[in-house]
């Protein structure tokens, strides 16, 4: 009972500090990764071995794979024998009912409640097969973390650790997708760090990231607008002896 009670508090805490991000849209997200870094794109492969689009490919692999071990793991419960199932052990012995299932489908059942979890992890080998080798291991250094004891970290007082790297490498060797959705943040926050600090692309890379922002709203304005031929835009405007206005 106590061990039940504390995974609860901990799936609990986890769940209401570790996932409660900011609401994004990962299409907002892929899209100013490459606005704001494809002009660096060389400077990034000489330094990582990979591109934005290496990023971008990457993280859409990770969605299509959880999705297909999603569908797999649970593929179970579309099948004719636990639909009659779920609708013939109501006010009957569960255990009972579960019995009366087939083999592989109260097996599927009972590794599926066992890990509910599981189709979100995965081995390196998963992504071997459709990047080359070097830069899936980059991207897992860079992007994962280890679970470490740390009895000095306060909750909701200090940064949350998925929000840089949102994969958990466990010690089996395999890692899982804590925190899936923030990869593309993740991408854009290690990138800009990482180019800020060379002193030639500082001031170019914020300058870069502010005008992905102008050039996105105003490509917004004018797709909502098409058809709208008599529209004239402007982008900024300069207030006297002041410095220009977005």
């Amino acid at each position: 009972d106590n061990e039940d009670r504390n995974k609860i508090i901990h799936q609990f805490m986890f769940n209401s500090y570790f996932e409660n991000g900011t609401l994004n849209y990962r299409e907002q997200d892929l899209d100013r990764l490459e606005r704001i870094f494809t002009p660096y794109n060389q400077v990034i492969k000489d330094d990582f071995g990979f591109d934005v689009e290496f990023l971008i490919n990457i993280y859409l692999f990770t969605e299509m794979v959880a999705n297909e071990k999603h569908k797999r793991q649970r593929a179970f419960e579309n099948t004719v024998e636990f639909q009659k199932f779920l609708y013939s052990h109501n006010g009957t012995n569960t255990s009972e009912s579960l019995s009366r299932l087939p083999d592989a489908i109260f097996n599927d059942f009972c590794a599926f409640n066992e890990c509910t979890h599981a189709s979100l992890k995965f081995i390196r080998e998963d992504y071997y097969s459709a990047f080359p080798k070097a830069q899936v291991d980059s991207f897992l250094n860079m992007f994962s973390c280890k679970p470490v004891l740390d009895d000095r970290y306060l909750f909701f007082a200090q940064a949350n650790p998925f929000e840089e790297k949102p994969i958990l490498s466990v010690p089996t060797g395999e890692f899982l997708h804590v925190y899936s959705k923030q990869l593309p943040e993740a991408f854009c926050s290690f990138l800009y760090r990482h180019l800020q600090q060379k002193p030639k692309l500082a001031d170019k890379i914020r300058k870069q990231r502010d005008r992905a922002l102008e050039k996105k709203v105003e490509d917004v304005f004018r797709k909502f607008f098409k058809a709208d031929k008599s529209l004239s835009y402007y982008t900024n405007y300069h207030v006297e002896k002041n410095t220009e206005q977005d």
